[in-house]
């Protein structure tokens, strides 16, 4: 065996043993985060003040007890104190599926989250950049950012019902304060929104409707959407991320 060869077998083991340490950590801190529901679960169940979770790495696959919400469903909690402790939650969703995870408050009050990250696997949103646009109409080229280029199925498949777009600044990371709400489709018709992607990684998109019907179609530029603009595109499918509803002061 030269050296080539004996070089080239020692990388392909490693990678084979990083893989299934990987796969070891995912199946380990999936576990964690079942185990955290039914704690949390019990926990409120008992009307406990308050519950803290042990600093570390949890991903939640499963739904929450009793529900179909995959992530944390408090409903009906006062007075209560979920304490992080630092940890890091990842909310996973099949990749061909809908988006899913989150906290789901209903009939909440006086509930406190706190020293707590959250992440989704894969993300339930896009974000990237305005290419360019065209003339008058409402066409426009998007291309995703580094590390935002796997879209969700839903979103893929979605003809454009459930997507809309949203201008941010990059230095603050907040949404454009002044731009109406816009619903995104394919310029090619009969496809899903990002199913067809351009050679370079980019999509040829246009603006529609609002999210509450017939509405004006803006052009990219009435919305103050221009070529170098950064957006973000999101599914709005179900409680994703952040879910209140009939609650009190938080």
């Amino acid at each position: 065996m030269t050296m080539k060869h004996s070089l080239t077998l020692l990388a392909a083991l490693l990678f084979a043993t990083f893989a299934a340490l990987h796969a070891d950590d995912l199946e380990s801190q999936r576990a964690a985060g079942e185990k955290l529901q039914a704690d949390l679960a019990a926990a409120l169940k008992r009307g406990d003040a308050s519950f803290s979770i042990a600093p570390g790495e949890y991903r939640l696959a499963k739904p929450w007890p009793g529900s179909q919400v995959n992530g944390f469903r408090l409903a009906g909690v006062k007075g209560f104190t979920l304490n992080g402790g630092g940890a890091r939650i990842t909310f996973e969703s099949p990749l061909d599926g809908n988006p899913t995870g989150g906290f789901f408050f209903a009939g909440c009050r006086n509930v406190t989250v706190k020293d707590l990250t959250l992440d989704w696997d894969p993300l339930p949103f896009t974000q990237g950049t305005i290419v360019s646009t065209v003339g008058d109409t409402q066409e426009f080229v998007f291309k995703p950012d580094a590390g935002y280029e796997r879209i969700l199925g839903a979103m893929r498949r979605d003809d454009g019902k459930l997507v809309r777009i949203f201008a941010f600044d990059r230095a603050t990371r907040k949404l454009t304060p002044y731009q109406m709400r816009s619903g995104v489709r394919p310029v090619e018709p009969g496809c899903g929104v990002f199913e067809h992607v351009e050679p370079d990684g980019s999509y040829r998109l246009r603006l529609t409707e609002g999210p509450n019907g017939p509405s004006p179609v803006f052009t990219p530029a009435q919305q103050g959407l221009g070529a170098g603009t950064a957006v973000a595109i999101v599914h709005r499918y179900g409680p994703v991320c952040l879910w209140v509803e009939s609650c009190g002061p938080m």
